[in-house]
This record gives structure tokens, sequence and C-alpha cells, in this order.
């Protein structure tokens, strides 16, 4: 009855509107049809790996080249929009093409397409390319793909639009190709990984960082020179993690260091210098039980290594031993009571004035017992060490000095008694320099004769201020 009451300008308005909305809406769906590829096209996923099939399996004279580029390119940027299982379906058919050899000539090679097209396919994508790689399927011919993901991966502003998961995916890529490449390309993942550190992170983020030291540790020399720049930025942003984080760091670091000592007098000194002073910047961050273990493989180097070969690891190794707080503190008096030193005085001193560098006052007594040393290296590292507590309170300097200029005296009142004797004047000589170095620096006088040190002491010692 309503329909015969529409006059025949609402009729004709009513079909236009008809004809408006079934236009409008085929067009849409054409549009997302081919936006989104396969989500309801003629089969979808099913059609387009069918196809992908074909051609594996078809001579390399009749493959159609820019037919097979434009599947692999559907399926890439598909690959989001479909379910898990299609997309598991198109990881492996096109992971079969790995298969496939090209001969010599082929326009199309497979296996470059296929690691191009799962490399833009998210972690499912990068894990199945590890899969391949580990298994020895398909070689990494370029690392452009990759670089790509990780660039846009580091300059994610977002915490929730960074996928760390994508990233340690690449980083282990990296470590399975390394090796089998060449100098550039170990470059650019050298590149990659130090790279890691200088990213802004939020604070509940930013495990790929220890994950990417863990994978420079055992790239090498150059992999621990690229760690060295990439921690020392990390100190620059004085980001923190959990301690227990950096254990993996560690435990290939301590391998690194067991098989050069392993190895004696072919081990690679440039090598263990890198390892020390790694435990250096990690320190600070690691667990107090892995603090220990990391002043202990230094002292494992004077065990490994003979002390008459003047090792520099073994001079930067007892430097590294002052900045590790009370463990390496332990460990540098241990060697002072050793045996290992007894054959180099060179390694000695190194040792006597690194226990300076760590400023503890529990080692004072120590450091003055040396100054009574018979050995003029002894007791020239003693005042060298010394020094370092010119900035103690006065309190604290005044035992010392007393010390230093009962010493001194001594040593002056010998040569004086039996001036026809070298050895004695000798004695002096050979230690008279560094007492006054030491002098100087704890008292802010400029004497050069124990006879005047010794006055003024006993004029201004009982005074507040020096």
């Amino acid at each position: 009855m309503y329909l015969c009451r529409i006059t025949r300008v609402h009729r004709l308005f009513f079909c236009m509107s008809l004809f408006l909305l079934f236009f409008f809406s085929g067009h849409l769906f054409s549009a997302g049809h081919t936006r989104f590829g396969l989500a309801r096209q003629d089969g979808g996923v099913e059609t387009f790996c069918r196809m992908l099939n074909d051609e594996y399996s078809a001579k390399a004279a009749d493959r159609d080249r820019e037919k097979i580029v434009k599947i692999y390119t559907i399926l890439k940027r598909s690959f989001c929009t479909v379910s898990s299982r299609e997309q598991d379906h198109i990881i492996r058919t096109i992971q079969k093409g790995f298969r496939y050899e090209p001969p010599s000539g082929a326009s199309v090679d497979f296996r470059e397409l296929g690691v191009e097209c799962l490399t833009g396919m998210g972690t499912k994508g990068l894990e199945a390319l590890l899969f391949s790689l580990d298994h020895n399927r398909v070689d990494l011919n370029s690392l452009d793909g990759l670089m790509n993901v990780l660039d846009e991966e580091y300059k994610s502003k977002d915490k929730d639009g960074r996928d760390e998961k994508e990233i340690l995916c690449v980083y282990k890529i990296f470590e399975a190709v390394y090796e089998k490449t060449g100098p550039s390309e170990m470059g650019r993942i050298l590149d990659g990984l130090e790279k890691a550190f200088s990213v802004k992170t939020f604070p509940d983020e930013g495990g790929f960082k220890i994950a990417a030291a863990g994978y420079l540790a055992g790239m090498g020399t150059s992999g621990l020179d690229s760690l060295i720049r990439g921690m020392r930025h990390h100190k620059k942003q004085k980001l923190t993690y959990p301690p227990e984080k950096w254990d993996p760091v560690l435990t290939q670091l301590r391998d690194v260091a067991y098989a050069e000592y392993s190895r004696r007098k072919k081990c690679d000194d440039y090598k263990v210098i890198q390892v020390f002073e790694l435990f250096q910047e990690i320190f600070p961050h690691a667990l107090v039980t892995e603090q220990r273990s990391m002043a202990a493989y230094i002292i494992k180097a004077f065990q490994a290594f003979p002390v008459t070969d003047q090792r520099l690891s073994l001079l930067i190794g007892a430097e590294s031993l002052s900045r590790m707080g009370k463990p390496g503190l332990e460990a540098l008096k241990y060697l002072l009571k050793s045996e290992y030193l007894e054959d180099s005085e060179k390694i000695l001193e190194s040792v006597i004035i690194s226990i300076g560098l760590t400023k503890n006052t529990s080692v004072l007594n120590t450091l003055c017992q040396l100054l009574w040393d018979d050995d003029a290296v002894v007791v020239s590292a003693a005042c060298k060490a010394l020094t370092y507590y010119r900035d103690l309170p006065l309190k604290t300097r005044k035992p010392i000095v007393e010390e230093v200029v009962k010493v001194y005296a001594y040593l002056h009142s010998l040569a004086m008694a039996r001036r026809g004797s070298p050895i004695y004047s000798g004695r002096l000589g050979s230690v008279e320099s560094s007492m006054n170095k030491v002098l100087r620096a704890l008292t802010s006088q400029s004497f050069n004769s124990a006879p005047r040190w010794q006055k003024w002491y006993n004029d201004n010692k009982g005074k507040r201020k020096w």
C-alpha cells in the first residue's frame, strides 16, 4: 500500500541510492581485496602457494620471473593480514624453494627471493630464516634486509612499537652467518650490534642491548672492540639492568679468557686485555659472586703466563683489579704475597702501584711496611702508590708522612755514615726522587733532602693545618 503512494521522484531517488550503494560497496571490496591480497581472493593463500609450487616444479627455462616475483610480493605484503595457520603455510612454501638451486644463468633464484621475503615477515619469518641457515639450506648473500629491520626497530620511539623478539632473531642470524661472510659484511654486523647501545630505551626495556653484548663477546677481537665502545656509551647513558642479566655476557668473556690462557705463549695478549677492560666496565652492574669471579679470572692470568714475559696483559690486569672494589683489592693483596711476582720487578711494581690506586685506607700499613724493603724497586713503587692518598684528610696523611720521613732519614744517615761505600749511597739515590715526590704530594711542600724534610716535619707535625 505504501509503495503505491510513493511518487515517481521518490522511486527514482530510491533506485539511485541502491545503485550507488552497490557500486561503492563493490568498489571498496575490490580495493580491500587488492590491498589485503589474500584475505578473500580465489582460495587466498592456498592458491598462491599452489602457484609457487608449480613454478618450483617447472623447468628453469619455463619459469616466469615476473610472475614469481609478484607472487612473493603478494605473500610478503599479505603475511600480517592472514591467520597464523596460513602464515605457517606461506613460510613452509617459501622454505621449500630453498631446495632448488638455480642452474647457472637462470633468471630466477628462489633462494634469494625467499630470503628477502622471510626477512620482511616479522619474527616468524626471521625464525624460519634462522632455521634454514642453521641447517645449511640457504646462504645469506645480502644483509640489507636485516639491517633495514634493525634500523626500523632501533628508531621506534614507542615502547610498544619496538619488537625485541624481532631484534633478537636478527642477532641470532648475525651470529649464524658472521664467520661465513666477508670483512665488509662482518663490519656491518658489528656496527649493527654496537648501534644497539646508542638506542634510547625505556626503564623496563633494553634486554636486546645485553643480548648484543653477548654476541659481540663471541665475535673475536673486532667484536670485543665494538663491545668496549658500546659499553662506554652505555655507561654515559647511566642505564641499569638487573645484575643477573649480565651473567651470559660474563660467561662468554670468561670462555674467551680461558681459551687464551690455555694457549700459553701463543695467546693473543690483546684479546686478554680487551676482556680485562670489559670486566672493568661490567663490574659495577654485576652480582657480587660474578664480581669475585672476574677478579679470580684476572689472577688466573698471573698463574697461566710466566711473569718473566712481562706481558702487557698482566700490567693491565693489575690496574683493572684496582677498579674492582673489595674483590679487586683482595686479589691484589693475594698477588703481593704470592710467589708469582718474584721473577719480575716490573709486574711487582705494577701490583704495588695498583694497590695505591684503590685509595683504600686499609692497606696503608702494608704500603708503609714496603718502604723498608731492601729492593729499591719495591720502595719506589710504594712511594708512588702512597701519592694517590694526597686528597685524604690531614689526620690520615700525617702517619704516612711520618713513616716516609723516617725511612728517608734512615737511608740518608746510612749513606752519610758510609760515604766510601757505593752500596748505601746508591740505595739512597735510587729512591730519593720517589720519596721527594710522595712527600711533596702529601704536604704541598717542596724540599729536596732528607734533613730539610725531617726539620720541617718536626716543626709542623703538631699543627692542625699544613
